[in-house]
This record gives structure tokens, C-alpha cells and sequence, in this order.
């Protein structure tokens, strides 16, 4: 569950594991993985075994239940559902099984029902372009074979980076469903990944093949409000989008070599693939002129650093993007932060501890786009570029967290602030409120959507 609003919107597809893949590349290895393993092989010829595997699979299911009934506090603008009071659910099935000592399978099916009109089919097909919401889909559906310092995955799952809490501009592989904004959720994304393990670090590449659209805000929902585009804070425009998935060229590519040490955990990593955000560029020379959305060619550097020192965390992300031909600005995005933990002075207030985490999100331009090629540079869709953002989390007792969190963008002069108040019932059930405010002009992060602040009542229940 996401206890964080992430206000970076874009789009969806129907994916069904293993039918669809790449060109082939993935389901050859796949099969090849299958077939080759003499473990396999034998096992597969008795029906005992299959059947040893699918009660395993089966035996093995863990299940959530998440709901939220979410209160809007102003009408939606004029042309948009004015729906004032809404509902967000999602229930997900987390299965795994062994195939034999080196060789598993681990899913996680999750269906996700948000009122009247606004789901459609079952699962979702890769590279699909504006996707709409599905009512089932696969987040995780990976196959692992487990070697004494060696592991391949191939399959769907989603892809993590960065160490920095609240907010990180290198947390970008994997694409995410934002159907309900302040509910979203990471999709999970297809690849094929191989690491190699060392005594404290390790090693791993990892292949994209699809550059994902992200699951927006279906048919006219108060979220796609006019003061702004779905990837773009100001209202650009261009809605036609281009996003190739020809091996190998339109593939991304993700080095990570991370480990830890006393006290501290890093990483190092590299990216060639569609770039972290998008562009807009005319489409030939006709009238009227017609432009398109594209995610263009970059090659990417990113590092983080974790320390703890007692009581006191220190962190740091960067991220430096440079496209080819000049197609969208090279720069340079950070978050830097900490985070402490107070237990003396909460023991006088009568509580168990304060958490205050604080983090920095700047961004700078080492080198401008062509302005021959590209109308509209990534700028106006890459969040944070100057920001504070804060959050202060109060363990009230054993069973009661209430949070306070806020951010504000200096450049744009826009900010949002909230509430989250967590109770734990039992090992089981949780439950939980929580509200965001937004502020700001036209056209800017948080201000295109200060008629959407909410407040939303929850629970968790995992069975």
C-alpha cells in the first residue's frame, strides 16, 4: 500500500503471461530454461509431479484486501464527473511454488474495482498505448532459476531504485497505475534480468523491453481536469504518442552493481533506453501542424547512498540523462534528505517516537534540447525541481502511527500538505484515514488539480 502521493500522472494495456513476448526472445528463453533443466523434464513426464507443483502453488496463496471510500471537499470543473464521494478497492492473490532447488515461480494477481465505468477486460497486452484500466492483471508473474552466486528472472515484476525516503528522480523503471492518483500503484513491468552474487554486493543486468504507458484517469474523471496534460504539468497538448519496442534498439538496458558496508548501503548504476520522460515534436511539415509525444533515446548515469549514524539516517540520489541527437535537455536531477528518530522527548509527550524525514529535490539543465527537433523539452513534466518536501510520523503507541506531511515546489510557487492515521487492529487488519490539499496556479505540479483535495477512510486486510 502507498502511504505517499506521487503526483507525476501519464496512462494503460492487456498483458497475459506467457502468450505475449517480445519478439520471441524472452519466450525462446523461457521455453529454453523449461525444456533444458533435467529436473524438469523428467518431473513433467509425471502427472504426480504437475500435480505436486499445482497444490504447492495453490497451499502456498497469500491474499489482501485493501478499500478506501475517498471524499472530495470541492466540485470537479465544469465538463468533468462531479463525483464527490468515490470508492478505490483492490484484491490481489500472492502465490509461489518450486519447480525443483534452483528453479520457482512467484505471481501476484491483482483485481482492482473503482465504481461504474471505469474497468474494462481482464489483464493487459505489453506496449499498449493510452491503456484503459483492467479489472484483473498480473503485477508479478516471475520464473527464477537460483544458482549458488548466480540468478536469472524472466517474467514480470517491478523494478525498484533508489534510497532516498518520500521522493526519488531515480525510482523510473517501472510503470504505474494512476487510475485513482492518490491510490496509485506500480504495474510491473516485462523483463528478463541476470545477477551475480559477492560476499556483500551485487551485480545485475536487466533488459526492458517495453517502455510502458502508465494507466491515467479513465473517461472524464474530475483527475483530467484542463490545467493540465496527463505527462505534462501545463497543458501541452499532443496526445499522440510513439513508444517502439524493436529488439534491440528500442530496448532499455539497466546496470546495477549495489552493496553494502558498515553502516551504509550504495549503489551504482546505468541506463540506455526511452528516457525518463517525454518530449513533443512536430510530426513533418503539415497544416495544421500535428505533434507527437515521444520518449526519446537517452543514456543515464544514477547513484544513492544510504549512511546510519545511531539515531540519524542520511541520504542521497542522483540521476544525470543525456538524450541522443540533443532531443530533450541533459540534466541533472537529486534528492537529498534524512531522517531521525526522537524517542526521549516522545516518551515525556506520553508516545512512543517522532520521526521527522526531511528531503531536497533539485534538478538543473547542463545542456539545452535543439529546439530544430523538439517543441516541448521533458522540463514542464519532470517533478520536484526545486522542492522541500517533509513528512513527520508520530508512533502514538503500539498499534497507532499519525503522520503529517507536507511539500512545497519553490520554482512554481505550488505545494500540497496531508494526513495519514494508521491503527493497527491486528496482525491482519489495518486501518486507516487520510487527506491531501493542494495549492498553487495553473499549470504547475500540485495547482492543476487544487479542486481534487480529499480526504479517504480505509482499511487493509490480509488473510
Amino acid at each position: 500500500m502507498n502511504y505517499s502521493f506521487n503526483p507525476h500522472c501519464s496512462p494503460m494495456g492487456c498483458w497475459a503471461f506467457p502468450l505475449k513476448l517480445p519478439g520471441g526472445v524472452l519466450g525462446a528463453i523461457l521455453l529454453g530454461c523449461l525444456s533444458l533443466h533435467p529436473t524438469l523434464v523428467s518431473a513433467a513426464e509425471k502427472p504426480s509431479a504437475v500435480g505436486g507443483w499445482l497444490r504447492d502453488y495453490f497451499t502456498s496463496t497469500a491474499a489482501e484486501l485493501i478499500a478506501y471510500v475517498d471524499i472530495y471537499t470541492e466540485n470537479a470543473e465544469p465538463g468533468l464527473d462531479n463525483d464527490m464521494v468515490s470508492l478505490w478497492s483492490e484484491f490481489s492473490l500472492q502465490n509461489y511454488v518450486n519447480f525443483s532447488d534452483s528453479i520457482s515461480l512467484e505471481t501476484e494477481l491483482v483485481f482492482t474495482v473503482t465504481g461504474p465505468n471505469q474497468q474494462s477486460g481482464l489483464f493487459t497486452s505489453p506496449g499498449v498505448i493510452n491503456p484503459e484500466p483492467a479489472f484483473a492483471e498480473f503485477r508479478i508473474f516471475m520464473l527464477t532459476w537460483q544458482g549458488a552466486n548466480t540468478e536469472i528472472r524472466v517474467g514480470k515484476d517491478v523494478i525498484e531504485l533508489g534510497l532516498a525516503e518520500i521522493y526519488t528522480p531515480v525510482d523510473r523503471f517501472s510503470s504505474q497505475n494512476y487510475s485513482k492518483p492518490q491510490h496509485f500503484d506500480d504495474r510491473g513491468d516485462i523483463q528478463l534480468s541476470i545477477a551475480r552474487f559477492f560476499t556483500s554486493s551485487e551485480l545485475r543486468f536487466t533488459m526492458l523491453p517495453y517502455n510502458e504507458d502508465f494507466i491515467d484517469p479513465p473517461g472524464n474523471s474530475r483527475w483530467l481536469n484542463s490545467q493540465g496534460d496527463r505527462d505534462f504539468f501545463s497543458q501541452i497538448g499532443a496526445k499522440d504518442e510513439d513508444r517502439p519496442n524493436s529488439f534491440p534498439e528500442d530496448w532499455g538496458y539497466l546496470l546495477e552493481y549495489s552493496g553494502v558496508g558498515r553502516g551504509f548501503d550504495y549503489y551504482v548504476a546505468a541506463h540506455h533506453g526511452p528516457g525518463a520522460y517525454p518530449v513533443v515534436q512536430l510530426e513533418g511539415i503539415v497544416i495544421p501542424p500535428k505533434t507527437k509525444k515521444i520518449y526519446p533515446t537517452a543514456t543515464s548515469g544514477m547513484a544513492g547512498v544510504v549512511a546510519t549514524r545511531g539515531s540519524w539516517s542520511y541520504y542521497a540520489d542522483v540521476l544525470y540523462q543525456k538524450t541522443e541527437r540533443h532531443e530533450d535537455d541533459s540534466f541533472a536531477s537529486w534528492a537529498v534528505g534524512f531522517s531521525y528518530r526522537e524517542t526521549k522527548l516522545a516518551s515525556r509527550l506520553g508516545i512512543i517516537e517522532i520521526k521527522p524525514i526531511l528531503t531536497y529535490s533539485g534538478s538543473t539543465v547542463v545542456e539545452d534540447s535543439d529546439p530544430a527537433l523538439t517543441l516541448y523539452n521533458s522540463e514542464a513534466a519532470r517533478p520536484h525541481p526545486d522542492s522541500l518536501i517533509g513528512r513527520i510520523e508520530l508512533r502514538l503507541t503500539d498499534k497507532t502511527r499519525f503522520d503529517i506531511l507536507g511539500s512545497t515546489n519553490f520554482s512554481d510557487d505550488d505545494s500540497s500538505y496531508g494526513f495519514l492515521l494508521l491503527y493497527n487492529y491486528s496482525d491482519s487488519l489495518l486501518f486507516s484515514a487520510q487527506s491531501l490539499f493542494m495549492n498553487g496556479k495553473d499549470n504547475t505540479q500540485f495547482g492543476r488539480w487544487r479542486t481534487n483535495d480529499f480526504v479517504s477512510i480505509g482499511f487493509n486486510y490480509r488473510f
